[in-house]
């Protein structure tokens, strides 16, 4: 299992660093085609994580918490990954090339639908990896072995709730500026 939690590290460095090799490949190289290969490849090293995570279930044992963290990565790369590639882009922009990227406070309507974007992504991340892991406790057949993720899906569904009820506040109570 310690060599998961090695293979879940290396996976976030590598997301990055093919996410980093894209935008440089993009703005300073100025070859846009080819940076989309990089970012392309991002999702790949989700895929070889998971393929990893399956393997290991497969070998037997107890599930732990880096198989769950395995799941949880994997659906927050498909929830926030483009978001994340897009904030990359601008922080990029703005801080190695010195560009003046415009930015506004949100508020009202646009704040909600922003926060609504954001719960979509939660919802999505979260359909991912508790489905991931939903399919680890199939797989295994196994209620003891895979108690760890039973209890880490009932959590994140309260999370879950949560923001869906946050998100709710704004229709009822819109941020607005203050005075």
């Amino acid at each position: 299992m310690n060599y998961l939690i090695f293979l879940i590290v290396a996976a976030e460095m590598g997301f990055w660093l093919l996410i980093l090799l894209g935008l440089y490949f993009r703005y300073k190289l100025h070859k846009p085609k080819l940076s989309l290969v990089f970012f392309i490849m991002a999702p790949i090293v989700d895929v070889l994580l998971l393929i990893a995570t399956a393997l290991d279930i497969k070998r037997g044992g107890t599930v732990g918490l880096a198989h769950a963290l395995s799941a949880i990565y994997i659906g927050f790369s498909v929830g926030f990954g483009r978001n994340l590639i897009a904030k990359a882009d601008v922080m990029y922009r703005e801080y190695i090339l010195k560009e003046n990227v415009p930015s506004e406070k949100l508020y009202g309507k646009e704040h909600r639908k922003k926060y609504f974007e954001g719960t979509i992504r939660h919802l999505i991340t979260y359909l991912v990896g508790a489905g991931l892991m939903y399919a680890f406790i199939v797989y295994v057949g196994d209620a003891d072995k895979t108690r760890l993720f039973s209890m880490i899906i009932k959590g994140w569904t309260v999370i879950l709730v949560i923001d869906i009820l946050i998100n709710l506040s704004y229709v009822i109570h819109p941020k607005k500026r203050k005075s």
